[in-house]
């Protein structure tokens, strides 16, 4: 396993990744725009809502067109939040990761996280 992205993000961004299986993507919150993100559940102030989110794709050509086809929506929505691909698992006990050559990221109003992606 190796790490495929380690840095900051904020506002509207992507980034090639240095490999193409995802294990697992960490997201550490670093500041939140009032204006645009709340802790809706007093109960559980690591909930967040309206602070954006990350998608990955990978580069697939079909008919000679080569073009970037994303994933759905993962939703930044703990402070500390971490996501694996469901099943993570195999019958073999093995992991399994996502293929992914690609990640954006839509942060809104002026929040910023660093996130770290990790695979193969």
């Amino acid at each position: 396993m190796t790490i495929l992205f380690d840095g900051d993000i904020d506002h509207q961004g992507g980034s090639g990744l240095t490999g193409s299986h995802i294990a697992y993507i960490g997201i550490a919150v670093l500041s939140v725009d009032p204006g645009k993100a709340s802790a809706p559940n007093l109960a559980n102030p690591d909930e967040l809502q309206g602070f954006g989110y990350i998608q990955t794709g990978d580069t697939i050509t079909v008919d000679d067109i080569t073009t970037i086809y994303w994933h759905q929506k993962i939703w930044i929505y703990e402070q500390h939040m971490l996501w694996t691909p469901s099943p993570s698992t195999g019958e073999s006990g093995g992991a399994l990761a996502l293929v992914a050559s690609q990640v954006r990221w839509n942060i809104y109003g002026s929040s910023t996280a660093h996130m770290l992606i990790y695979g193969a």
